[in-house]
Parts: C-alpha cells; sequence; structure tokens
C-alpha cells in the first residue's frame, strides 16, 4: 500500500511539474513588431488609441503588437508620432500598419525611422520605404477653431451617420456598439438611437430607441423629416417613422415595407410627399403616406449599358424633384429623369457622363450627389472625378470631371523627374449657398468652392474623425456630422 502511495505521489509530482513546465514553455501568439528608431527627441509613440512611450533618441525601441486586431480601418493597426511643440504646432504622423499571414507565420518585424520635416531624405532612403518624414502642422484644436469652428457637441454616442433639422430640433442618427476596433468608440451596448438637440444652443433634448438586432453594419443611415413627421431608412428597404407631436413623450413607430431587402440610400420630403430610393435600383413615391408607385431604373438604362464591362450593382445615390421632374443618380455615370404627376410616372430622358477607356469602351463611376442651381444647371459631382454640370432643357454636356483643387508637381528624386501631384476632387455630399459649394470628400475636410473665382476658397479644417453628413443651420452657419458621435458648427467665411 505504501509503495502504491509513492507511485501515485511520483506520477502526480510529474504530471504538475510537466504542467508547469509546459505552461512556462508555451509559446505567445504573435500579433507583429515594429523596430523604431526616432531622430527627433521628445516623440510620443501611440499604437491603438494606447500612450506607449515616448521614444528615445537615437536608440531603436522595439514594440510587439499585443492584439490580432488594431483600431484603424478593417483591423490593421493604428500608430501614432507625436510631439508638441508649442500652444499651435505639433510634429505628427500617423500610420495604418498591416502584417502578412507569412510575416506573422516567419516572425517578421516592421523597421521605421522617424525624421524630422527638415531632413533631405536620399534616393536610397525613398526607395527603402521605412524612412518616415513627420510633418509640422496645427494641432487639431487651435485649427478647428481658426478656420471657423463656433462649437463641437460630443453627441450621447460614439457614432453618427445621418442628420435633418426643422425649425425647432436637430435629429440625429446615432450607434452605440460593442464590437468596434476603435476602443475608445466602444460601449456598453448595441443599439442605434435618434438623437435631437435643441436648433438654437446645440443643447440635447432627449433619444429614442431604434427597432435593432446586432449587426456589424449600420442599420439606419438616411432620414428625412417634414411638417408632420420624422421618415428614417432601414436595410431591410423599409422605412420607420414618427409623429413629431408625440416623439419626445411617448413615441409610436410606423412603419412603411417594400419587401426590397436592400439599402434605404436617400430620403426626402416635398410638402406632402416622401420620396426614397433603394439599392436595387428603384424608386418609390408616397403621398400622404400612402404609396403613389415604384419606379425602376433598371427598365431605362441608357444604351451604353450592354457596352459595360463592369455591370455595377444597381446602386442610386441621390435624388432631385425640381419643377415636376425627379432626377436620380446612380453607379453607372447615368442620371434618370422623370415627369412626376399622381397618376403615374413618365420616363423623359437619362443623362449619361461616361469616361471612356483605351479600348473605347465606356466605363461606370457613381455620382454621389446632385443639386441645380440658377435656371437649367444640373450639377453633380462623380466618384473621384470632380465636378460636372449638364443642362436640364437640352440635356448637353457643359462640363465634365472639373477637378476643383489647385494644380500641384511635385518632384520626384528618385525618378529624377516631375510629376502631376494634383489633389483627385471625390465629392460625396454637397450643396449650394448663393454663390459658394459646400461639399465634403466624407475624408476629415469640408471645403467651400467660389463659383465666381472658379477655386476653393476656404476649407474648415483639423476634424479628427470622418464628416459623415452637411447641411446649411439656421442661420447660414455649417452644421457637420463627424462619423465619430460629434456634431460640429461652423462659421461660413464673411458670415458675422
Amino acid at each position: 500500500m505504501r509503495s502504491l502511495k509513492i507511485i501515485l505521489a511520483f506520477w502526480s509530482t510529474l504530471l504538475i511539474s510537466g504542467g508547469v513546465i509546459s505552461y512556462f514553455l508555451k509559446e505567445e501568439p504573435y500579433y507583429g513588431e515594429i523596430n523604431i528608431e526616432s531622430k527627433v527627441s521628445g516623440l510620443q509613440l501611440i499604437v491603438n488609441e494606447r500612450n506607449i512611450i515616448k521614444l528615445p533618441k537615437d536608440t531603436v525601441y522595439k514594440y510587439k503588437i499585443t492584439s490580432k486586431y488594431g483600431t484603424a480601418d478593417f483591423g490593421s493597426h493604428e500608430v501614432v508620432f507625436q510631439k508638441k511643440i508649442n500652444a499651435s504646432q505639433e510634429l505628427y504622423r500617423r500610420l495604418t500598419i498591416h502584417f502578412t499571414k507569412d510575416e506573422l507565420k516567419h516572425k517578421k518585424a516592421k523597421s521605421i525611422i522617424l525624421l524630422d520635416d527638415n531632413h533631405d531624405m536620399t534616393k536610397e532612403e525613398v526607395y527603402g520605404g521605412e524612412h518616415i518624414k513627420l510633418s509640422l502642422r496645427e494641432n487639431s484644436d487651435f485649427l478647428m477653431r481658426r478656420t471657423g469652428l463656433i462649437e463641437a457637441v460630443k453627441l450621447q454616442h460614439n457614432n453618427a451617420s445621418s442628420f435633418s433639422k426643422d425649425e425647432k430640433f436637430i435629429y440625429i442618427l446615432t450607434r452605440s456598439s460593442t464590437i468596434l476596433h476603435s476602443l475608445k468608440n466602444n460601449e456598453n451596448q448595441d443599439a442605434e438611437f435618434l438623437e435631437i438637440y435643441d436648433v438654437n444652443d446645440y443643447s440635447f433634448i432627449g433619444e429614442v430607441p431604434l427597432p435593432y438586432e446586432k449587426q456589424f453594419f449600420y442599420k439606419y443611415r438616411t432620414m428625412a423629416n417634414n411638417q408632420h413627421y420624422i421618415y428614417i431608412g432601414d436595410d431591410e428597404g423599409n422605412v420607420i417613422f414618427y409623429d413629431k407631436s408625440t416623439l419626445l413623450t411617448s413615441p409610436k413607430i410606423h412603419t412603411i415595407t417594400t419587401g426590397k431587402e436592400a439599402q434605404v440610400s436617400q430620403i426626402k420630403t416635398y410638402n406632402e410627399h416622401l420620396i426614397f430610393i433603394v439599392d436595387d435600383g428603384t424608386a418609390h413615391i408616397y403621398k400622404d403616406n400612402r404609396l403613389l408607385y415604384v419606379i425602376d431604373t433598371k427598365l431605362y438604362r441608357p444604351k451604353e449599358y450592354n457596352q459595360l464591362q463592369d455591370k455595377r450593382f444597381n446602386h442610386l445615390f441621390d435624388f432631385i424633384l425640381h419643377k415636376g421632374y425627379l432626377y436620380i443618380s446612380s453607379d453607372i455615370s447615368s442620371i434618370y429623369v422623370f415627369k412626376l404627376n399622381d397618376e403615374k410616372p413618365e420616363f423623359h430622358h437619362v443623362i449619361t457622363n461616361f469616361d471612356i477607356n483605351k479600348e473605347n469602351i465606356p466605363e461606370p463611376t457613381d455620382i454621389n450627389s446632385m443639386f441645380i442651381y440658377g435656371q437649367n444647371k444640373l450639377y453633380y459631382s462623380k466618384e473621384y472625378k470632380g465636378l460636372s454640370i449638364s443642362d436640364i432643357d437640352t440635356f448637353e454636356l457643359i462640363q465634365m470631371n472639373k477637378g476643383l483643387f489647385p494644380k500641384k508637381t511635385s518632384y520626384n528624386k528618385f525618378f529624377n523627374d516631375y510629376y502631376d501631384d494634383t489633389k483627385s476632387t471625390d465629392i460625396v455630399k454637397m450643396f449650394p449657398i448663393d454663390h459658394q459649394l459646400i461639399f465634403t470628400e466624407f475624408k476629415k475636410g469640408i471645403y467651400v468652392y467660389d463659383f465666381t473665382l472658379e477655386k476653393i476658397t476656404h476649407k474648415f479644417d483639423g476634424v479628427i474623425d470622418n464628416q459623415a453628413d452637411i447641411i446649411e443651420g439656421k442661420s447660414g452657419e455649417i452644421l457637420s456630422l463627424g462619423s465619430n458621435g460629434n456634431l460640429y458648427i461652423w462659421r461660413m467665411p464673411g458670415l458675422n
């Protein structure tokens, strides 16, 4: 019996020690490593929204990534280098770093050498691609105030997609999520809301939870309102709406169903008419919340459609109702025009603006935003192709793919040649005020373009989140919606 106890004790000790040994020998997962050498003293390293260290100068600092996914887009790792110079200036550079499967498998590190803005890189350094120059810039808060920020309002939730206003309130679609890569934007619940703010002082009035099932993307992306109702489009082809008179006391939801199971991409109201477009190529026209008819734009595709190598997805982006005519923009460089009445729509014309490739084949482009300026000029923005203009009486093309940013030529030392470095114009949202065009490219900037001077005269700058939507404020100011849950109020140049 005693020998049996000894044997059991021996095996227990062996198993325990083996477990301890295997625990210590267990290989830690490898998510990547960055070797950083800074030629600038006092530079702060921030990785995936966490302050790591003030980097030592002229010394290689090795940082191991601690998580599989980072806080940048698509789970890449966000690496920021920053140093405050004075109250208004800072050295800054933001990088997005992704490790390939091969780099992770073989535990390869990425090397970065940080240089100040005055460093003149050699050809070898340019070609090497690991030498990063820091930029001297105005810090975000100072830059926003200098370029016209009146006020910034932090919303109740950390994601925002669309907004609308009336004489009393600003209505904003927001979202809270537990599954975002951005740690600072995660919240303790997954839900979407309609937030309500005072249109005069921007104070928070209240919020209404919206019907929601947990998902990665927004369920609600677009909204509009008229005298009596708030309308909100979802990702299943439906529009929910609330009576304004009971919204803050006893909100009751009403639903318009289409059976389309596709995203409602835009909603607008025109007096008693409600019009919305769905991402299956259909437009839906209602009067007093009752369906008049549905227009299927796929039935009216231009003759060039059959020549397209890329047939696209039947997406519709924007529409305008002007003097009884409905203009609908699409993803195939086309704008459909219909004459509306209460009985049935009449197809009128399709405006096309195709780019032609080297093989003489039309190439389709998204037409993101439109407006009519003056008596007969339809302005519309093509993805990465600037601003085009067509005459709505003759349908003749007046201007095609005009870039709005100034021409810029840069010199490449490695190739010993100059190249066109002009910024492409990718307008997502726009509207005119008098002789000026207000537009955003979504990514962190709002611009003012003067039609008379034919140039950009101002940029509202410094925001750290993408500008999801822009509208004109009650008193001529510009309201922009930051995708990270911020409402910005900007003063137009020349507006007291």
